[in-house]
């Protein structure tokens, strides 16, 4: 007779892997959508209104600790020093968002 499992693994353990696959594979492709007053993509992200920088701020932080990487600290400007580049720069942090950009003053 041939065994149709490794041995130490219970019977319908394959499923619950599978579950557990689609799960996880379900999450990582989950679309967020986020709406910033951002004009152009080559715009310097200090142009920017200090509420579309704060909100990019807490989407660097955000994507740092999701992705397990370290922000860079630039101490002349007292900022991580992706907050002194463009916008198109970072664009990586927002590649599983549906971006929409807006002017300032559009409704959010």
């Amino acid at each position: 007779m041939i065994a149709d499992r490794a041995p130490g693994i219970r019977q319908g353990a394959g499923l619950d892997i599978m579950k557990h696959h689609i799960r996880m594979k379900r999450r990582t492709h989950l679309v967020k959508t986020r709406k910033l007053a951002v004009p152009y993509p080559t715009v310097f992200i200090c142009q920017l209104p200090e509420e579309t920088q704060s909100i990019i701020r807490k989407d660097l932080e955000r994507y740092a600790h999701e992705n397990g990487s370290q922000l860079s600290w630039d101490e002349e400007n007292n900022d991580y020093t992706a907050m002194s580049g463009r916008f198109c720069d970072i664009e990586e942090i927002y590649a599983n968002i549906d971006l929409h950009f807006c002017q300032t003053g559009e409704d959010v």
